[in-house]
């Protein structure tokens, strides 16, 4: 009979590629801006595994962690969301929302927030703080449109809305990478009680540590 030749030895594996090299200042992974809420924020490319899989929730899959002060409606992790919902703090001063990065740090250069579906209780007046260790706060940008003639230039007024706002750093600044953000409102919203209401946040810039998705 004829004899059954061996299997052809399976072909030599090579070394597993390297891994990515270290995020630092001087080599950082850069997240642009070009629409709301668009495929370039940090949260999307965390929520697809650098883009590659479905969109999930980051907060579901572990890779960034919410933080608040007392939610009077909704679920938190839609603070992360992909929808247009009502999720809102409790009426209290100072209400605040906050996503942690966990064991990574980027440089903002703006963020995205998204108004749920009314124009009643529309946040007016806010700081985008950050902070590395949950102590110390830095505020990165403040908005005032409660100040008289200023709520016409407010784009988060529609129902829906979204708005993407920059982080004016001076040049005299340095950069500095932070993990932990949050919006805080000061004062009270538009139908004058302190609810903090927000339907998303997105944010853009510079990763300079950690890993990334």
């Amino acid at each position: 009979g004829h004899l059954l030749r061996p299997p052809p030895p399976p072909p030599p594996r090579g070394p597993p590629p390297p891994p990515p090299p270290p995020l630092t200042f001087d080599a950082p992974m850069a997240f642009r801006w070009t629409k709301d809420f668009d495929e370039n924020g940090i949260l999307y490319f965390l929520g697809t595994n650098g883009g590659i899989k479905s969109w999930r929730n980051p907060q579901s899959l572990g890779k960034v962690r919410l933080f608040s002060s007392p939610v009077g409606f909704g679920k938190l992790e839609d603070l992360v969301g992909n929808q247009v919902v009502n999720l809102r703090t409790t009426n209290e001063p100072d209400s605040f929302f906050g996503v942690d990065l966990i064991s990574r740090k980027i440089v903002l250069e703006g963020y995205c927030l998204r108004n749920r579906n009314s124009t009643s209780h529309v946040v007016m007046t806010w700081e985008l703080q950050a902070s590395n260790d949950d102590q110390v706060w830095i505020t990165l940008d403040a908005r005032d449109f409660a100040l008289p003639g200023r709520s016409d230039g407010h784009r988060l007024r529609q129902g829906g809305a979204t708005a993407y706002y920059e982080i004016i750093r001076r040049p005299e600044q340095e950069q500095v990478g932070y993990r932990l953000f949050r919006v805080i409102q000061r004062g009270k919203n538009s139908s004058g009680s302190f609810n903090l209401v927000l339907s998303g946040i997105e944010f853009y810039g510079l990763a300079v540590e950690g890993s990334f998705p």
